[in-house]
């Protein structure tokens, strides 16, 4: 007996046929149609079929998040291939150097970036999507799958290291969309706004994966934080029923909307994941648009498809002592445990690494190191995120072990640092970072804040404000202070700091000076 061919493959062919002009996907001014949406991806995945492409091959998709990223993967998905995304704002060279890692039949792209990424390509296959089109008179049949076959390869985020693809097999995706039945899934009278871009997991199975096989119509706006206002006007105008973000979309969506007024009512759903989530984030992003009880955190990774954790809806927000929100309590199907530094079980309350196992656990990384798989015995994932357990189970984040900052025998989570630092008025955005310099015994704590405004301030004066307002709240006083212009932190697609990335990058004096309104301040007389 012929294998079903993967969910995604026959929810597209299913909805095609039962609701061809029901709007699927929009992208600005573009709409794709279910039936429409179809008959495309057919075309295209003829284009890749002719190109060579056969079941089980992978397809590296370097594309804009918009409808071209849809159809492409669509397309993928009903010739029985693997895909694979890669942000298309790289450098050619960064591009090609991570789609060999892989291997993939062939890169699909856009006629703008083809010429550039196949001359740095060594031999990769470089096509554009908007030439791969051949005459499909029918429907694929897309090959059968078994259940441990690869779906696709998810690049994770990268904030401690080089992004790694994690393969994600139609048995994990169907898993974690069982685990997740109930709120945190779209239905089919939903309306979705999505700001992720679909290179990041969360952008991927939320607003192109999901919505196909469960329903829902999709309007993608394009991923930047100069467009966070456009994603809350895109979701008042199509009255969006559900969305996602990070604590930082959260929090820069409530400074870029200003004192606009946009009518969210429509909004039954917003989860927030990517990164711990602060009480402050979300009270401000509540009362800012009127939403009460709307923003239900979470605790995601790539390695788990996605969500492992999530606090239901009417369930109230849960705050620890140093001002860290609850994620939630595991879905059905996953557990998790806490550890200290020797391995040994941490009790309630008492800080550790995750452990977690569910059913929706990855297959390991493409690219694998021998030796360094974080999958233990037992089936049991150590995560390299840094949390505790409440009484009631649930779960809370305080972000990655190598991240974590420690002084005086207490360990605290940057993002404690940060919101001192950012509450400062004429800040935007900070990162606190524990940096290890010459003569100094230890780290040193370094905050680097991006400022929006100095007023009448010199830049000295502002930057002993926010070391006087990091050490009012949590008695640190920082070793330096750098302020810097606005988007100057690295960041990954859900707008998630790069920690390691900023470290790296101020040891090695490598920001880009012109950034740097005030270099490093020391010896601080407060």
């Amino acid at each position: 007996m012929r294998p079903p061919c993967s969910e995604f493959a026959a929810a597209l062919l299913a909805r095609a046929r039962e609701r061809p002009e029901a709007l699927a996907f929009a992208c600005g001014e573009e709409r794709l149609t279910n039936g429409r949406l179809l008959f495309e991806a057919s075309q295209v995945a003829a284009g890749l079929a002719e190109q060579g492409v056969t079941p089980g091959d992978r397809v590296a998709l370097v594309l804009p998040a918009g409808l071209d990223f849809v159809r492409g993967f669509a397309a993928v998905a009903l010739a029985g291939a693997v895909a694979f995304a890669i942000p298309p704002g790289l450098s050619p060279a960064v591009v090609m150097s991570r789609a060999a890692r892989g291997r993939p039949r062939l890169v699909l792209t856009s006629v703008e970036a083809r010429a550039g990424l196949a001359r740095a390509g060594d031999g990769l296959e470089v096509v554009a999507i908007e030439t791969m089109r051949r005459p499909a008179t029918s429907p694929p049949s897309p090959p059968g799958v078994e259940p441990e076959d690869p779906a696709l390869l998810q690049l994770t985020s990268g904030t401690t290291g080089e992004p790694r693809f994690a393969v994600l097999s139609h048995r994990a995706l169907a898993a974690w969309r069982r685990q997740a039945a109930g709120p945190m899934l779209p239905r089919p009278d939903d309306i979705l706004a999505g700001w992720v871009p679909p290179w990041h997991v969360m952008g991927l199975i939320r607003y192109v994966w999901l919505p196909v096989v469960c329903g829902g119509e999709v309007h993608l706006v394009a991923p930047a934080v100069r467009t966070l206002g456009t994603w809350l006007e895109t979701a008042a105008r199509v009255r969006a029923t559900f969305t996602s973000a990070s604590d930082f979309a959260l929090r820069m969506a409530v400074r870029v909307v200003g004192r606009r007024t946009l009518d969210l009512g429509a909004l039954r759903y917003v989860a927030a994941g990517g990164e711990p989530v602060r009480a402050t984030t979300i009270q401000a992003f509540e009362t800012k648009f009127g939403l009460p009880g709307i923003v239900r955190p979470a605790y995601s990774l790539t390695e788990a498809t996605l969500a492992v954790t999530c606090l239901r809806p009417g369930e109230p927000l849960v705050v620890d002592a140093a001002g860290n929100v609850s994620c939630g309590r595991p879905l059905p199907g996953a557990e998790l445990r806490i550890v200290d530094e020797h391995g040994a079980p941490s009790p309630t309350g008492q800080l550790g690494e995750i452990h977690l196992r569910t059913l929706a656990l990855f297959s390991g990384y493409f690219d694998e190191v021998p030796g360094d798989s974080r999958c233990l015995a037992g089936g049991w994932l150590a995560t390299g995120d840094w949390g505790h357990l409440g009484p009631e189970g649930e779960l809370f984040v305080l972000g990655r072990r190598r991240n974590l900052l420690k002084h005086g025998g207490a360990t605290f989570a940057p993002r404690e640092l940060e919101e001192a630092a950012e509450r400062v008025a004429g800040t935007s955005a900070a990162a606190a970072i524990s940096l290890a310099l010459p003569g100094a015994e230890g780290g040193v704590l370094v905050i680097v804040a991006e400022i929006s405004s100095l007023g009448s301030r010199a830049p000295q004066e502002l930057a002993r404000e926010v070391a006087s307002a990091v050490r009012g709240e949590i008695g640190i006083l920082p070793g330096e202070v750098i302020l810097v212009r606005p988007g100057t932190l690295p960041r990954t697609a859900s707008g998630k700091l790069r920690h390691a990335e900023l470290a790296r990058a101020l040891a090695a004096a490598e920001l880009n000076p012109g950034s740097v309104l005030v270099g490093r301040l020391e010896g601080w007389t407060l």
